[in-house]
């Protein structure tokens, strides 16, 4: 699975979420009105039904004590497109 970066902006578009493990997000939300905020994207993964927080960058609230945890498996990114062709 070839995943892109995480772009704000695309995600704030209706781009497709997933996590750097692969699970889809299902509920995106971004707090543009929490300037003073550290993380201000909340979402909501496929089947999971908790809130995880996050930068503008995607990257994941590690559990200790609210830090970022660089490159772990909830950092956000693209999904792959999908093309599909008629035959």
């Amino acid at each position: 699975m070839n995943k892109k970066p995480f772009d704000l902006q695309k995600a704030i578009a209706g781009a497709k979420i997933v996590s750097r493990d692969g699970r889809e997000v299902e509920q995106f939300f971004y707090f543009d009105k929490a300037t003073q905020a550290k993380f201000p994207i909340g979402v909501v993964f496929k089947g999971d039904g908790v809130l995880y927080g996050y930068n503008v960058k995607g990257e994941g609230v590690s559990e200790q004590l609210g830090e970022i945890n660089i490159n772990n498996e909830y950092d956000l990114l693209l999904a792959p497109e999908t093309v599909t062709i008629e035959v």
